[in-house]
């Protein structure tokens, strides 16, 4: 008893140390962006309405730079207003909280969360460069997603890394139908998602060997109010994967995971659905040049589509400077993806497929923090009709034109207006 206050005392003095204002930096950034383009379908459904729309909206992020720990706070706000009125004026908000902490240098802990206030729709300007293909929704409903995440790596020698993550996301339609699927109003689902992984790698030379087991908990509610029935269920999707990655160059590296998988349903029908999973990738990496390929086939939740799914999916990306200086910069995406889920007898049902792609072309202006960019991106979906989910066919394209700025400032962030930061 003696020696507890002595131990309180101590991680009290360790807290402090970890905030302490010693060697801290305060970063404030700043992204407003604004622009206007047009869409053969704004509402995403199998009905086409075609409309002109104008997006205004930015990112504000806040970091802290301590002697063991970084804090970042960002927040988004996008609004979106349609000209002929063929759907709802949209304003979004999102917000994001990231701490990394360094209590010694074998380990490292990150605690995050983040959430978005929104309305689904056909219109997602993304990254070309990055976009990562998801299933569409169709039609118009307000939805509230939220997630928090804690990641603890630990690196006892440089060669070897062990990582466990834990993750939970919440995703909550405020309507309780969307449009019709089949003549018939389709139910919003509420899925709770708790997720845990275990990871190991070994590096040796060139390659990196690794392990990885995570397991998923998927929990789906319905609020039918006179739509079709859709039974609320809740999965178990575990993996175990092996890992195996190799440096070919400075610049190109491959990448291949693989092991068993299932997915299990808890209710209301108990049926387990055994099935391989798969990660394999090629990949470019000499900033601001980036290629990738990347094939893979495993199962995951889905929380807005309220389902366990086995997507199989094929992508590339690309990112090429086509001047010397850099200022011009074209960027693009293509891929397919095809989704299956475990009907009621076991096996796996086709419950949607999709063909994506879309490009992009940066300017970046010179002497100041400003980028114009014009993008293209198209969407086909078609639906399914598996046992008790029922996924509608869909189809989009956009022309999107907009102009964007990066401001950075304080203290050891570059010049801004050429005026150094403090």
């Amino acid at each position: 008893m003696i020696g507890c206050p002595r131990l309180l005392s101590g991680v009290l003095v360790a807290c402090l140390l970890a905030v302490a204002p010693a060697r801290a930096d305060m970063v404030y950034e700043l992204a407003p962006n604004a622009g206007g383009g047009a869409s053969d379908n704004v509402s995403a459904t199998g009905q086409h309405y075609g409309d002109t729309f104008t997006l205004v909206g930015g990112n504000a992020r806040l970091r802290y730079d301590g002697l063991r720990v970084t804090h970042v706070l960002s927040y988004g706000l996008a609004y979106s207003k349609y000209m002929q009125k063929r759907y709802p004026d949209t304003l979004s908000n999102s917000f994001g909280w990231l701490s990394t902490i360094t209590p010694s240098p074998l380990w490292t802990l990150s605690l995050g969360a983040n959430g978005a206030l929104a309305r689904s729709s056909g219109i997602d300007v993304a990254n070309a460069g990055t976009f990562v293909p998801e299933s569409v929704v169709a039609g118009s409903a307000h939805y509230f997603t939220t997630n928090a995440t804690e990641v603890l790596e630990l690196r006892p020698s440089p060669r070897w890394k062990y990582s466990e993550a834990l993750m939970a996301t919440y995703l909550r339609y405020l309507d309780s139908t969307a449009n019709a699927v089949n003549n018939m109003p389709a139910p919003l689902p509420r899925t709770l998602v708790l997720s845990l992984a275990a990871r190991g790698e070994r590096e040796v030379g060139r390659d990196a060997f690794s392990g990885e087991a995570d397991v998923a908990d998927s929990s789906t509610t319905y609020e039918a109010n006179g739509a079709m029935p859709r039974p609320a269920g809740q999965y178990l999707i575990a993996r175990l994967l092996a890992g195996w990655r190799h440096d070919l160059s400075p610049v190109w590296s491959t990448s291949l995971q693989a092991g068993p998988a299932i997915s299990y349903q808890l209710r209301p029908q108990g049926t387990a659905v055994l099935s391989p999973a798969a990660i394999a990738s090629l990949n470019y990496n000499s900033v601001p040049w980036f290629a990738s390929l990347t094939v893979t086939q495993t199962p995951a939740a889905n929380a807005y589509l309220g389902a366990a799914m086995v997507s199989d999916s094929a992508i590339a990306r690309l990112a090429v400077p086509l001047t010397r200086n850099e200022r011009v910069i074209a960027s693009g995406f293509g891929g397919y993806l095809y989704a299956r889920i475990a009907d009621t007898n076991g096996s796996l049902a086709r419950a949607y497929d999709q063909l994506l792609g879309g490009a992009s072309l940066t300017y970046r202006f010179p002497k100041v923090p400003l980028s114009a960019v014009a993008s293209y991106s198209v969407v086909s979906q078609r639906g399914g009709l598996a046992p008790g989910f029922a996924v509608s066919s869909l189809a989009y394209q956009y022309v999107f034109v907009s102009l964007r700025s990066d401001l950075v400032w304080g203290k050891g962030t570059p010049a801004l207006f050429g005026e150094p930061g403090r």
